[in-house]
């Protein structure tokens, strides 16, 4: 088994705080810990630490089938738009 990191940053239980930047979100290197229900530093561990699921690939698979559908919209917008140009132009 692999040897895993137990700090905070890495708990199913902390949520990060960030500042606004100019461009960017920054770090605080602060959170809160949803066990405790306080504010922990991200390298704090404790008993209570749970691995911290990460769901990039079921995140990844919605956004493309999120885009698909907007594309399939766009389109039947598209559609739509161009019969109306075609019956105003028969009017016309």
């Amino acid at each position: 088994m692999k040897n895993e990191n137990k700090n905070c940053w890495n708990c199913e239980y902390y949520k990060a705080y960030y500042t606004k930047g100019i461009c960017s979100y920054d770090n605080t290197f602060t959170g809160y810990c949803r066990c405790k229900n306080e504010i922990v530093k991200n390298s704090n561990s404790c008993d209570k630490w749970s691995k911290r699921y990460r769901m990039k690939k079921i995140r990844e698979g919605l956004r493309k089938k999120v885009l698909e559908r907007i594309s399939e919209d766009i389109s039947m917008i598209r559609q739509i738009m161009e019969e109306e140009q075609k019956e105003d132009f028969k009017q016309n």
